[in-house]
Parts: structure tokens; C-alpha cells; sequence
């Protein structure tokens, strides 16, 4: 859970850290193939001392709200494959920044390197997608990306009913107790992408409560093998899609082929990066640079964020947009060149 600081744009106060668990560095060891223990050991000695790329401080003491009816807006963030939530933790804080309450969670289909689940230990169906498996592959996808809308309706559920002392820890409930209850924002990365398309029109969230959405990079092709969904290309409610043609994924022909579904998108804002990888919005790049201006991608995203927001009537803080604004200046200095492409 990520909240607007009183510390925001200030310079006092602690950068907060950042730093992976050793059992999610090592399930990405068993996603890639690796022993378990060498990304494990890796996270340890390369992001000791790590700091989050955002405006993020330490303590953390949310910002004051006038009023009982004077809440926050919620934004539910959804990971992508072999992911987590707080592998997101400089995306949501910039999110957080501009006054919002921002909850990333761990999914519970499999796709997350560590879920802490109700019902104890539970063995998950790896697929891939070789020829011998397609069919396999196709139907597990689709069946994860059903569960994934109901983790997003369990968390949008906790936070519209909950009621001030419901939790025994004083952050969570000065939190929860300030954050909107009406509607919220969905967002997602890759698959949390997808996850986050398929809830602005799943039947879960009733009415307009899911209001509109944020997609980083969204893989979508899981809505063709789930059986909730029949048209996946005229939801109308909006959006901002933001994509990348670099890396693993987004450089491959079955990506590219979901440009121009999202061509033919309503009510939606589109911007395609060339030169931006697939994974430059997660914070393991932003630690260890991997790509050419991870730094520099970030800033547009969150750029590209904040105009959205506003355009459809949301508040920003102040403060973070001129920041933001100036920031996005330099980077344009810095880099001297277009980095959008039409769709």
C-alpha cells in the first residue's frame, strides 16, 4: 500500500529502500530457468543500498485529508507474469505522489513469484507454449486471467467496506479510512495489463465503480481464451494504454499484432515509446540499468499518467505536475529526440 506523504517534495527525510526477498529473486531463478539460489544470492549483493527512483521518503506520514467526506482516490495496481506488487514499488510511489492511494497486490493464479495464500501451500500448472502444449497454454491462461479479476475484486471489496478500526494497525487504518469508496482506477503491467482491461468491463465490479484504467504494456491475448469475454476491443470506459517496442516480449510478432486491436480502442489514449523495453516501468531496471534510459522512460510514463488523469477530470497534486512537468524537460534535453511512434 502505497499513500501521498507529507515528506513530498521535500528534502528532508530518508530515500526509501528498496530490496526483493530472497524467495522472489528465486522463483525468477526457476522462471528462467536458473538455480534457485543464484538470483537469490544476486539480489542481495546488487541491490544492497537501493533507492526508489520516486519522490519517496522515509518515515512516511500520509498527507492530511480536511474532513470526514474529503477522501482519496484509490488506484489497484495488477503485476505481470512472474512478478509481484512491490516489484512496482517506484511506479505506485510516483502514482502515490499525486494524491492517491495506491494497492498493488501478489495474485493468486501461480503468476506471482510469492503469494501468501488463505487455504496454506498450493502446487501451481506451469505451461509453455511449445506446439505440443498450445492448447494447454491457451486454456490456463484464460483461467488465470479470471482469477486475476477476482484478486482485483477482493481488494476493491476489503477497501469499499471497510470501516475505521477494523485493523489493529494504525497506518492501514488511518489509510483505508481515508481512501475512497465510490470508484477507483485500475492499473497493470503485461499481464496485470490485460488483468486490468478485462475488470473496467467484468461484471465484478458493479456500475461505474471501476472507473478507468492505466495499461502499461498490456498483454491481452488472454481475453481470447477466457470465456467471460467475447469482444475485448470496445470497452469504452477510459484509458491510457502505453507501449514499448523493445524486449523479450514486446519485440516478438505475437505482440505486435496487438497494436492494431488497440488502434481500434474507444476512449482511449495511445502511446507507443520506440526504444522503451517492455520491463522499463518495473524497478529492477530502474536499480540495475538494463536497458538504454530506463530513467528517462519512467519520467514519460508517469508524464503521460498525470496529463491522463487530469484529462478526465481527476485531481494531481500540484507540486509533483510542475515537478514532473520540468523533469520530463530535461529528459527531452538529455535525449534530443521523438521517442513516440503513431499507432
Amino acid at each position: 500500500m502505497y499513500y501521498p506523504s507529507k515528506a513530498n517534495g521535500e528534502a528532508g527525510g530518508e530515500r526509501a529502500p528498496w530490496l526483493p526477498s530472497y524467495a522472489h529473486a528465486g522463483n525468477w531463478s526457476s522462471f528462467v530457468k536458473l538455480p534457485y539460489h543464484l538470483l537469490g544470492g544476486f539480489s542481495r549483493l546488487f541491490f544492497r543500498g537501493a533507492t526508489l527512483r520516486s519522490p519517496t521518503r522515509l518515515p512516511p506520514e500520509l498527507v492530511e485529508v480536511e474532513g470526514d467526506s474529503s477522501q482519496l482516490p484509490l488506484i489497484i495496481l495488477s503485476h505481470g507474469l512472474a512478478s509481484w506488487g512491490n516489484h512496482y514499488s517506484s511506479l505506485c510511489s510516483y502514482l502515490a505522489s499525486f494524491g492517491y492511494i495506491v494497492i498493488t497486490l501478489d495474485h493468486t493464479d501461480g503468476s506471482a513469484t510469492v503469494a501468501s495464500l488463505e487455504d496454506g501451500p498450493k502446487q501451481f500448472e506451469v505451461v509453455d507454449e511449445s506446439k505440443a502444449n498450445i492448447e494447454n497454454f491457451k486454456r490456463r491462461r484464460g483461467e488465470q486471467l479470471e482469477q486475476r479479476i477476482r484478486d482485483v475484486s477482493d481488494v476493491w471489496n476489503f477497501v469499499k467496506h471497510y470501516k475505521k478500526g477494523d485493523s489493529d494497525d494504525s497506518i492501514v487504518d488511518e489509510v483505508l479510512s481515508k481512501t475512497g469508496k465510490e470508484e477507483f482506477i485500475v492499473a497493470g503491467h503485461s499481464f496485470g495489463g490485460g488483468t486490468a482491461y478485462a475488470c473496467l468491463e467484468s461484471p465484478l465490479f458493479e456500475g461505474d465503480s471501476c472507473r478507468a484504467g492505466l495499461l502499461f504494456d498490456p498483454w491481452l491475448d488472454a481475453f481470447k481464451w477466457s470465456s467471460s469475454f467475447k469482444d475485448w476491443k470496445n470497452n469504452q470506459k477510459e484509458k491510457i494504454i502505453l507501449t514499448c517496442d523493445k524486449g523479450f516480449i514486446s519485440s516478438t510478432d505475437k505482440w505486435r499484432v496487438q497494436l492494431e486491436p488497440i488502434s481500434e480502442m474507444d476512449n482511449t489514449v495511445k502511446v507507443r515509446y520506440l526504444g522503451m523495453d517492455h520491463i522499463d516501468v518495473c524497478d529492477v531496471p530502474l536499480m540495475l540499468p538494463i536497458s538504454t534510459q530506463p530513467d528517462s522512460w519512467f519520467i514519460e510514463n508517469m508524464w503521460e499518467c498525470k496529463e491522463f488523469l487530469k484529462r478526465i477530470g481527476m485531481h494531481v497534486n500540484e507540486d509533483v505536475a510542475k515537478d514532473l512537468d520540468e523533469k520530463r524537460a530535461d529528459v527531452g534535453k538529455r535525449c534530443n529526440k521523438s521517442y513516440k511512434a503513431p499507432f
